[in-house]
């Protein structure tokens, strides 16, 4: 939306996306993770891979939904596919850590 307001593209690394003139010019977007944040309850974070979403709670809780074949998210299959759980949690905290300011990884804020 940056990019389609000012016609030029965004340079500021704290905005973490693409741009979306190629969707309204018909074409299709490559393929990529989608992250999720939240801050406030006990749902964290998520990310969704294709078929698979991950969420992680605060509380230490994670879940895995095969997105595709579950889509009203009612069979957690976090302990059917450890690997894919692995996998993904590493993605998602990579993620994490790279899109928190610095400011509130030191702090005792609750993110």
């Amino acid at each position: 939306m940056v990019e389609l307001a000012s016609k030029k593209k965004c340079s500021d690394k704290q905005i973490n996306g693409i741009s979306l003139i190629p969707v309204l010019k018909g074409k299709k977007l490559k393929k990529r993770d989608l992250f999720l944040h939240r801050s406030y309850e006990d749902q964290n974070a998520a990310i969704i891979d294709g078929d698979w979403k991950l969420i992680k709670y605060r509380s230490g809780k994670l879940q895995l939904y095969n997105i595709k074949n579950d889509i009203g998210e009612t069979t957690n299959l976090i302990t059917v596919y450890p690997r894919i759980v692995k996998r993904m949690l590493l993605r998602l905290e990579d993620w994490q850590e790279k899109a928190t300011p610095r400011e509130l990884l030191s702090s005792n804020c609750d993110l």
